[in-house]
């Protein structure tokens, strides 16, 4: 019997091995992508979140804004600090606050935020307001938001604290 050497075409060893090593090339790119999906997400939600603080302080910056948040009866600092949920501070606290321009203000703010169906913003998240120790002449207070969203893997936290001066 003759064998017939024929050299077109792969040998079932070169097939087995070339499908194997796309297989682990898929495997790797697919884990890889995931892993950059879950990045971004998280990316994402903390940018929301640091957003959204920055828009609120960037409204309590105003000094005449934080004075008339201050003096309002909702926000009570005779113990030296106060602290809220976000939503209660801005709906219920802010009630008494005068011009009732900034409640509203303030309002439109956290809910422009809220709205972003991608951002599973979690109502625990709050503000607290002390007095700062810096110096009893001035007017300064120290603030602090901490915002607290929902992810995959659990919760998500974005904390931020600084000092601002109500003239």
């Amino acid at each position: 019997m003759k064998i017939l050497k024929n050299n077109q075409g792969f040998t079932l060893v070169e097939v087995i091995l070339a499908f194997t090593i796309i297989i682990l090339l898929i495997t790797t790119f697919a884990g890889a992508v995931l892993v950059g999906f879950r990045s971004e997400r998280t990316t994402r939600n903390i940018d929301l979140a640091s957003s959204m603080s920055a828009s609120i302080l960037d409204y309590l910056a105003n000094s005449k804004n934080l004075k008339n948040i201050i003096n309002s009866d909702g926000v009570d600092l005779i113990s030296g600090s106060y602290s809220s949920d976000i939503r209660s501070f801005i709906e219920d606290d802010l009630d008494t606050v005068s011009p009732s321009i900034i409640q509203q203000q303030l309002s439109d703010i956290f809910d422009d935020h809220i709205a972003n169906n991608r951002f599973n913003y979690l109502e625990k998240s709050e503000i607290e307001i002390s007095e700062s120790e810096v110096s009893d002449d001035l007017d300064l207070y120290n603030i602090k938001l901490t915002i607290f969203w929902e992810e995959e893997q659990g919760e998500g936290t974005y904390e931020i604290e600084t000092m601002m001066g109500a003239d």
